[in-house]
């Protein structure tokens, strides 16, 4: 078990535990979510990249897992969210992202 850290899509960073050699690239979106909390949705999520590359990111690296891809303990993922669908859409997108932030991360992560 290993410890990275996200940056999720309400702007906090927390901890993520993960296994290096066998945790995907793509499911760090549900992990983030389960830390997150309701009301954001893994469908929000649009791309979650590495801070110190943007180039090792889902799209390019999505099945692999995150030795693979080029992470290693400690490295920094960022959230970016999902940005499609109509006006309300995304409006109501970011009012889920608002409110999870205000009410605190599901995970009840102490820095948040």
């Amino acid at each position: 078990m290993a410890t990275i850290k996200c940056k999720g899509l309400t702007g906090v960073v927390f901890d993520l535990t993960v296994t290096m050699g066998s945790t995907t690239m793509n499911g760090l979106t549900a992990l983030a979510q389960a830390v997150e909390g309701a009301p954001i949705t893994t469908a929000m999520y649009g791309e979650i990249s590495l801070a110190s590359d943007p180039s090792i990111n889902q799209t390019n690296d999505g099945a692999k897992t995150l030795t693979a891809a080029g992470l290693s303990e400690g490295d920094l993922v960022i959230c970016t969210p999902l940005k499609t669908g109509n006006k309300e859409e995304r409006a109501d997108q970011k009012m889920y992202i608002a409110q999870a932030k205000r009410e605190g991360l599901a995970a009840a992560d102490t820095n948040a």
